[in-house]
């Protein structure tokens, strides 16, 4: 190794760049036998993607919690927290309208400046942050989903 790099995620950078077709990660979907194969260049291109997103967000130095299930998206925010020099706070997936006193627990002592949910739990994650925020008198914590942080899919309704 040389002195080249900072951290993991300039390693990280650096191998995708050199070995793009290089297989990162291959997860065996739940109640399947499906395969998804996440190559080096994919998973580089994405990371860059969604830590440009935190960024942007002034989340370096900040906690993101990573709400997320077992999945590629679960990847790809890790790496990309690493990248952009967030603080990856990881949490069971949330499940729409099923109250989980854990999220609860980590958000009040993390204070984090994201939950990153999947699509299916944003509203519902949203609307639980929000409650909890005002029955203790803080600002609510900002939700939102790996597409909306990279920018490809933004909720219009949320937004206004």
């Amino acid at each position: 190794m040389t002195d080249k790099f900072t951290n993991f995620a300039e390693v990280f950078l650096d191998r995708a760049a050199l070995q793009p077709n290089a297989l990162a990660y291959r997860f065996h979907m739940p109640q399947s036998e499906a395969t998804v194969d996440l190559r080096m260049g994919e998973l580089a291109r994405r990371v860059k993607a969604l830590a440009a997103g935190f960024q942007s967000r002034n989340l370096q130095g900040q906690r993101v919690v990573l709400a997320l299930p077992h999945s590629p998206d679960f990847i790809y925010a890790f790496f990309a927290c690493l990248a952009a020099g967030a603080i990856a706070v990881p949490v069971p997936q949330q499940r729409s309208h099923r109250q989980d006193p854990r999220l609860s627990a980590v958000i009040a002592n993390a204070e984090p400046g994201l939950v990153l949910v999947d699509a299916g739990a944003v509203d519902w994650v949203l609307e639980s942050i929000g409650r909890e925020a005002a029955d203790i008198g803080k600002p609510a914590t900002p939700a939102a989903t790996i597409d909306e942080i990279e920018g490809n899919q933004v909720d219009q309704e949320r937004d206004q």
